[in-house]
């Protein structure tokens, strides 16, 4: 029987995630021009996805992330699909993810996990709202019908873990912990957006979130994910003293998105140089986000493999 991925890294070492599943989709020619980002490929090219996960396995990737991050049954309605039919597209995400593990690592699967991946509220808006926090008018019951929906759909598939990533605000990551309380059998972790080392997108304090989260016996780990890697350094260093709970990075290339465009940023930085401070620092698990790609992770697999505790 599998090893629940909290218990997996505690006696194995740091895990190895994957990366910009929608970069890698791109850049074998998939046009993701829609409000379902890469799950619009669950409906057009689902062969395109399980290529992209398999690209992440032979790189080394341990933990591979479904394609449904900007999912949203709001969406799926708006272009004709039925709940029930938007619920099988949401189940086929991780079966995907499922068969790409099997097709790779036959008979070895139990060393791999596939993260139901759940972007924030502001993630299904279309808007880069996921980078500020920013909801508008939008309610905390309006955010988590999109979280709950989505939750009551992977609660029966075979995901291994919830992954809630590019959380913006203290708020729905603090409802979020509270539903899946609903979910105790359920591995979760919550990743977050933030913009500067102390403080989340819309500004709540960071460090006084993961002192709330503690409570939560189910949160497998917390993490930062979609910035630049010297942030992800600086807010690691401080977060590392706060919380009791395994710690994940995995930040995008170091690039800014604004305007629907990813730009060179001053504080760039090499993502592999940072991996290995991360490392040395304690982390629990290290990947990519956006603008990183398969050959990204194949070099993170060679310097996380010094940190490893496998046969």
């Amino acid at each position: 029987m599998p090893l629940p991925l909290g218990q997996f890294i505690e006696e194995n070492g740091p895990i190895l995630l994957d990366g910009g599943l929608a970069t890698t989709l791109e850049s074998h020619g998939a046009q993701l021009d829609s409000h379902l980002w890469s799950a619009k490929l669950l409906i057009e090219a689902p062969e395109e996805i399980r290529w992209a996960h398999e690209q992440f396995l032979r790189s080394g990737s341990q933990v591979i992330s479904s394609s449904s991050y900007q999912f949203s049954h709001d969406t799926l309605a708006a272009m004709g699909f039925s709940k029930s039919a938007a619920d099988d597209l949401l189940r086929k995400s991780i079966a995907i993810a499922k068969q790409s593990i099997k097709q790779l690592h036959p008979g070895r699967e139990e060393q791999f996990f596939v993260a139901a991946s759940l972007g924030p509220f502001g993630a299904t808006l279309g808007d880069g709202s996921e980078y500020t926090g920013n909801y508008g008018a939008h309610g905390i019951d309006q955010i988590m019908n999109l979280h709950d929906e989505r939750m009551r759909v992977l609660s029966t598939t075979k995901a291994d873990v919830f992954a809630f990533e590019t959380i913006p605000r203290g708020d729905e990551a603090l409802a979020i912990a509270q539903r899946m309380r609903d979910f105790p059998a359920w591995e979760f972790w919550l990743s977050f957006q933030l913009r500067d080392p102390e403080c989340l997108a819309n500004g709540d304090r960071f460090h006084d979130l993961i002192l709330q989260l503690e409570a939560y016996d189910n949160l497998v780990a917390i993490g930062v994910n979609c910035l630049a890697p010297p942030l992800a350094t600086q807010a690691l260093k401080l977060a590392l003293g706060k919380s009791k709970k395994p710690i994940f990075v995995y930040p995008n290339s170091g690039e800014v998105y604004n305007r629907g465009k990813w730009t060179a940023s001053n504080e760039a930085s090499d993502l592999l140089i940072e991996a290995e401070k991360w490392l040395k620092l304690g982390v629990a698990g290290i990947g990519g986000c956006c603008r990183t790609s398969p050959k990204t992770i194949a070099e993170l697999a060679k310097i996380i493999e010094k940190f490893r505790r496998l046969p």
